[in-house]
This record gives C-alpha cells, structure tokens and sequence, in this order.
C-alpha cells in the first residue's frame, strides 16, 4: 500500500526509522480506523463492522474526512478540495490549490501575517486531506502533483460530500 520498494534508506524495521509508516498511521488513527491504547493499535468496533465490506470501509473514510477536523478552517478547505475533486475541472494539483486558496479567502478565512489566503496556506490546512488523497491513488505525484480524474475517485468525492 505504501510502496516503499528500495526507494527507503535504512532498515524500515520500526515506526520511528520509517517516516512514511509513521504518517500513514498517523492518518489511519485521525480518520478512527486505529486507536493506540497502551502502546496497541486496536481497531474500533466502527470499522471492525465494516472491514470485509469495501463500500462501506469507503464510506467510513469518507465521512471522517469532514468530520474528523482539528479546525474549522481545516474543514472548509477539505470541503473545498473534495468539490474540486468532484467537479474534476482540474488534473493539476496546484491549480486546485489556488481555487482551494480562493474559496477559503471568499468564505472569509485569513491567515496572520499577511491576510489573505496563500496556495501554501491551503496547503497547510490540507496536510490530512492530501495523505488520504496520496494513500488512495488520488493525488499522485510526478514533476509536480496532479489529482487522478477517474469516475472511482470522483464517486469517493460525492460520497464525501453528501454526508
């Protein structure tokens, strides 16, 4: 899933020694599909109901995308992306940004020192948004990011959206 095939140096044995483990965990516990207690990882009941049924793992995951924000902000600016990727106008990442930037600025986000909405400050708010777009094959990266336009990912999009 992560595909780190020869492209890690070291010995990828452990969490700490393997950073893309680290943040693909990361992304797991804050969409609820794992919790650490005493040091486990355990699954939720949740999503232990929905393990063997791909649609609804999916729609579990998509769901936790809007509802599992640290911010308001952070929210608003997934919202933004899962639009721009449902409406699939764009394949270019930083385009998406830009209207995602946008779309914040109009909705009256504005970030200290400067005011107004940068493409790296959406970007910033987009950090859990973007691992679960890159862990799905819907951001992929190349020379620079591009979204995947494929009917499956616009579906997980809408299904996003109408919860």
């Amino acid at each position: 899933m992560l595909d780190l095939g020869g492209r890690w140096l070291g010995p990828a044995n452990r969490e700490s020694q393997t950073a893309p483990v680290f943040w693909f965990r990361a992304s797991a516990t804050r969409l609820g599909l794992v919790r650490k207690v005493k040091g486990r990882l355990l699954v939720p009941k949740a999503v232990q109901k929905v393990s063997n049924d791909p649609r609804g793992l999916l729609l579990f995951i998509a769901r936790a995308m809007l509802l599992r924000h640290r911010d308001e902000a952070a929210h608003d600016a997934a919202l933004l992306a899962l639009l721009e990727l449902a409406a699939a106008q764009r394949s270019d990442w930083d385009e998406s940004l830009h209207a995602i930037a946008f779309g914040l600025g109009a909705l009256g986000w504005r970030m200290e020192p400067h005011g107004e909405m940068t493409d790296g400050d959406a970007s910033e708010l987009l950090i859990d948004t973007t691992a679960v777009f890159r862990t799905m094959g819907i951001l992929r990266r190349g020379f620079g990011k591009e979204f995947a336009q494929s009917p499956e990912a616009q579906a997980f999009a809408r299904a996003a959206l109408q919860t």
